[in-house]
């Protein structure tokens, strides 16, 4: 089974639009049906994204994260998956596929707090061993930007790690920093680094023609900085020459589309380049 964490340093990556964007991607490389479904989890309880992109599904969902956390949902004492299956809202159809071939989990609508408990026995790391164990595709966790107690939990339990940022200077040097407050046990999984909203246009600034590619190998270069040669599975691959980043889409800065959705007719150059991007992303996390 694949785990999977989306994270960003801070809130304005594109985090939950792009696990939005890429999911139908991944999903046509695990093939995942009712029974060996794909799982979402929400885990930003304080700025939910996926529930509110998903809104009317979120709202049949019998679980949520916060009741996940206090450890009363359908399913926890039950070692049948099916039971936590079904209580899960169901989201294969907004791709055309079988409704419960992926599930998503959201966070409670109301905001509420969720009761306190120990990270050194969290209840998720018991669920996604049954998760697991009964032959689920792949565990997709939208992580919390900073450092919030849901995000630390999917971290200590995610085998990839796909950080998301943005290019500008405060989103680079930021995430470069937290890269440096990382322990050695998160360093072992693998890393995929994501520049989202990679723009398009020719910008100029202080009188120069900007230059996207200088951007692109400082990206690499401090990176590896950062990281101090702490990480060997370091997967830059969304960072080669020709391929930096998910290029941006001005229609999402207005409405989170689903790309792969589109007509035809919709999908212009933008699209067609994000849509090449997606793909290439899903790739990486299906190996």
């Amino acid at each position: 089974m694949k785990t999977i964490s989306f994270f960003s340093y801070k809130g304005g990556s594109g985090r939950s639009s792009l696990i939005y964007n890429v999911l139908p991607f991944l999903a046509d490389k695990l093939n995942p049906t009712p029974q060996n479904p794909i799982v979402l989890f929400d885990m930003d309880i304080d700025s939910m994204g996926l529930t509110y992109l998903f809104d009317d599904e979120s709202a049949e969902a019998e679980v949520t994260i916060q009741k996940i956390i206090e450890g009363d949902y359908p399913g926890e004492d039950d070692e049948d998956p099916y039971t936590f299956y079904r209580a899960a809202a169901p989201i294969g159809e907004t791709y055309g596929m079988d409704a419960r071939s992926i599930l998503l989990v959201p966070a409670a609508r109301n905001h509420e707090e969720p009761g306190t408990f120990d990270t050194d026995d969290d209840p998720f790391t018991n669920l996604v061993r049954k998760l697991g164990e009964s032959g689920c595709k792949a565990v997709i966790f939208d992580c919390p930007s900073g450092n919030q107690v849901t995000g630390r939990i999917s971290r200590e339990i995610t085998d990839t790690y796909v950080i998301v940022m943005r290019i500008t200077m405060q989103f680079r040097i930021g995430t470069y920093e937290y890269l440096k407050t990382l322990n050695g046990q998160v360093f072992a999984h693998d890393f995929i680094v994501v520049p989202n909203a990679v723009p398009n246009d020719r910008i100029v600034l202080d009188g120069a023609v900007y230059n996207y590619d200088r951007t692109r190998v400082s990206i690499k270069e401090e990176l590896a900085h950062a990281t101090n040669d702490r990480v060997n599975n370091l997967n830059t691959d969304m960072l080669e020459e020709g391929s930096f980043g998910i290029p941006e889409v001005k229609r999402l800065k207005l409405r989170e589309d689903i790309i792969y959705n589109l007509p035809d007719n919709d999908k212009g150059e933008e699209e067609q380049k994000a849509i090449a991007q997606y793909r290439k992303l899903a790739e990486i996390l299906s190996r």
